[in-house]
């Protein structure tokens, strides 16, 4: 089995410790059918087997490697070329040498990274200074840091007067040597190299060969960066910060929600590294909107192995807000339907359900069993009894004080109930027969800003519905400027005074009345009203008067259209200088999708047949969707799939009635 899995490259040794590779490969048999298939496989698959051969600890490794280094190409050799030990022989120091000279600077600069490992002895053996000119900032900077140890005096005048230098490679040279050199001495240096740093590039270096420095008091030099808006800066800034207490372990957890995945991994590390834990930190965390930073949480919460009161209490705080959600859509529910009502009312529905999905997946990752993992598959189940059955199990499996708790919210059935335990276990208000309470109270929940503008909304739409005119003026000074504008048009409406009747019509839309527009529009229909709302956020409304053309064909594109009134046709050019229509697009439709994902010209125009408004989503914001909502790019995949395949169908439908007329 291991003979084929080598041939195939096919064992996964991310999954594996020393000691489980030592034992799987204790056969001499089975190292050298390795080492084979390392010699002989393509460069792709040199590195896996070469890594492998390394956890071996393979006698001699370093001579093979040598071997398969000079065969390949640059690329490759950068590869292998990190897994020589620190202790090579001789010869192969000499070999290392002619590699540096005759390849390209990438291979320079990571034979002498190999070289800065070598004991003072070996590197003496390594002609360093031909490098200092080398054209490569980098090459220059690895071989100054070399030489420090054998020339210290000479290398550290090189290394400061190139930190301090006016040209900027060669400030980068000295940034990089100093950090690679180790050397605490260079820390006052880097300092000022940051406080002067004019370029995203040399501020990051700088970060980064300060933390090479091995220094443990970072966090104030570091923390300034952690929101800088290069990336490159960020991920310098997070490497280099330090987790030593509950203020700074609350800073890496932000840095958990960062739009970059190395950050947010970095971020993590630190987390994991670090002297100071605090599990309530990490579980209060899981609060977050962000969804990265929720499932960084998760797998934290596992490595940790936090306590199980801690979860429990976790658990059990989310519970009353799973409650709290449950009591206010169960008053809301009592009012007459309209699309606002019902729009705040999937919201708190959403809500509640995504809380105790929260606390279940919090819980699955405690059970040291897998028993609450097959349990929670069950009460996903559309299947009455399989659910049923899932809930016994589950009330049986958890402590008796939460699964009293978690086991009605569960009960969809089942709502009354669900809502006297509520009162009974948190001692919630019953918003049953006073819908201005509800509204006054819907407009405080400062943890919710959906809730809010949803209410507002509400509000807006059904003027008969009470509220303290103080509780909406409070709302005109949200930070959150969809709220500001709701509750202007709810403070203005009750006054007396109608937008929509005593001023030129607006033809922007408010975010709700976006939402309700993405709703029915099939690429959208699978989000909850959350998701909506961050994608309306980045929407941008514009109106084309009749018979205007607002695509193109020919032209490049990067934006999908969504209409919210009117039609519009599709044109397409015909050899003769026509144009064939070829569909036409009315309200609630969208079309332009393919511009999202392919840089190519409009294979159509798309001309107005009316007046129309249309709401634009470009690239870059999608993209940005994208990497938050999966599911949006997974259902646009189901769309275009459905599309084909009426396609597919419709010219099926030509061949035969062709076929037909012929026969």
């Amino acid at each position: 089995i291991l003979t084929d899995l080598i041939k195939q490259n096919q064992l996964d040794l991310s999954t594996l410790k020393q000691d489980e590779v030592e034992h799987l490969f204790r056969d001499k048999k089975v190292q050298n059918q390795l080492m084979n298939a390392f010699l002989a496989s393509p460069p792709e698959g040199a590195l896996w087997h070469a890594t492998l051969l390394k956890q071996l600890h393979y006698p001699d490794l370093d001579t093979y490697l040598i071997q398969r280094i000079e065969e390949m190409d640059a690329k490759h050799q950068v590869s292998l070329l990190n897994l020589l030990s620190n202790d090579p022989p001789e010869p192969i120091i000499a070999r290392l040498q002619q590699l540096a000279v005759t390849q390209d600077s990438a291979v320079a600069v990571t034979i002498l990274q190999v070289v800065n490992r070598l004991s003072p002895m070996q590197k003496s053996r390594f002609d360093l200074k031909s490098f200092l000119d080398h054209p490569s900032h980098e090459a220059r900077a690895y071989a100054a840091s070399a030489l420090y140890q054998s020339v210290p005096d000479e290398c550290r005048h090189l290394i400061t007067n190139w930190i301090s230098s006016c040209q900027e490679d060669e400030q980068k040279a000295g940034i990089i040597a100093a950090g690679a050199s180790g050397q605490p001495e260079f820390e006052k240096a880097l300092r000022e190299a940051i406080a002067l740093a004019q370029s995203p590039e040399i501020l990051a270096a700088a970060l980064k060969s300060l933390h090479a420095l091995d220094l443990h008091d970072l966090n104030d030099v570091v923390t300034p960066f952690l929101t800088h808006s290069d990336s490159r800066v960020r991920l310098a800034a997070m490497s280099a910060y330090h987790v030593t207490d509950k203020a700074s372990l609350n800073t890496a957890i932000r840095q958990l929600a960062d739009d970059d995945a190395k950050i947010r991994q970095a971020a993590k590390q630190r987390i994991l590294r670090a002297s100071y834990v605090d599990g309530k930190a990490l579980i209060k965390a899981m609060d977050h909107p962000n969804r990265y930073l929720r499932e960084h949480i998760l797998q934290l919460l596992d490595q940790l192995q936090i306590k199980d009161l801690d979860l429990y209490r976790f658990a059990s705080d989310q519970l009353e807000g799973a409650y709290k959600y449950l009591n206010e859509s169960s008053g809301i529910a009592a009012l007459p339907e309209n699309a606002a009502r019902d729009l705040l009312l999937d919201h708190l529905h959403e809500q509640r359900n995504a809380i105790v999905q929260r606390v279940l997946r919090v819980l699955v990752i405690q059970d040291q069993s897998g028993r609450l993992q097959v349990i929670c598959r069950g009460l996903l189940a559309k299947d009455q009894r399989q659910n049923a059955n899932s809930q016994e199990a589950l009330d049986d499996l958890l402590d008796k004080k939460l699964s009293r708790v978690l086991i009605p919210l569960l009960e969809e059935d089942a709502p009354a109930q669900a809502r006297e335990a509520g009162k009974r276990y948190y001692g919630l208000s019953d918003f049953q027969g006073d819908k201005k309470a509800l509204m006054n109270h819907l407009l405080t929940r400062r943890d919710d800003w959906i809730s809010i503008l949803m209410t507002l909304y509400l509000l807006e739409n059904n003027p008969g519905l009470a509220v303290d005119m103080p509780m909406v003026k409070n709302s005109m000074h949200h930070s959150n400027p969809h709220i500001r504008t709701m509750a202007q048009k709810v403070a203005a409406k009750r006054s007396g005074f109608n937008p929509e009747e005593d001023t030129p019509m607006d033809v922007t839309l408010a975010l709700p009345d976006i939402i309700l527009k993405l709703k029915p529009i099939e690429i959208f229909e699978d989000l909850n009203v959350n998701e909506l709302a961050a994608v309306a956020s980045v929407l941008e409304e514009v109106a084309f008067s009749a018979n205007e053309i607002v695509i193109q064909e020919g032209d490049p594109g990067d934006t999908l259209f969504l209409i919210i009134e009117g039609e519009v046709a599709v044109l397409k050019t015909e050899t003769d200088g026509s144009e064939l229509t070829l569909d036409h697009i009315q309200e609630g439709d969208h079309f332009g999708e393919m511009a999202l994902f392919e840089d190519i010209p409009r294979t159509a125009s798309i001309r107005t047949l009316k007046p129309s408004r249309m709401l634009m989503l470009h690239k870059q914001a999608f993209n940005e969707m994208v990497r938050e909502y999966p599911q949006i790019a997974l259902k646009i995949c189901r769309v275009f799939s459905g599309r084909i395949r009426k396609l597919h169908q419709k010219i099926s439908d030509i061949e035969k009635a062709s076929h037909n007329a012929q026969a």
